[in-house]
């Protein structure tokens, strides 16, 4: 089981992606926060902040290329930021949920 992460340039962009991946179940759920993220400029050497929406989503492991597959394909141009955490426990019955309300691999 993974927490798969995706940060996205707004909220309506994130929410596109939750009904997406929701819709083909390829998570179980989504949670979503609003998010800066810090950056050194490479010329001016100044620290610059960008708004981001950051998806959190649980789901299999095995799940995450399938994931990658259907971001790529709805945004060729604009792909969002994307990574999973590994959950190292869970509770028995959270886990058999997951399992059971995702897609089929």
């Amino acid at each position: 089981m993974v927490l798969t992460h995706i940060l996205t340039d707004t909220r309506e962009q994130a929410l596109n992606c939750i009904e997406i991946l929701l819709s083909k179940k390829l998570l179980l759920d989504a949670t979503i926060s609003e998010k800066t993220t810090y950056s050194k400029n490479e010329t001016s050497g100044k620290l610059e902040s960008k708004s981001n929406v950051l998806i959190i989503g649980r789901t299999k492991a095995l799940l995450f290329q399938s994931i990658d597959q259907e971001l790529k394909k709805s945004y060729p141009k604009n792909m969002p930021g994307l990574y999973a955490v590994p959950i190292v426990y869970m509770n028995e019955d959270q886990s058999d949920e997951i399992r059971d309300k995702t897609a089929k691999i």
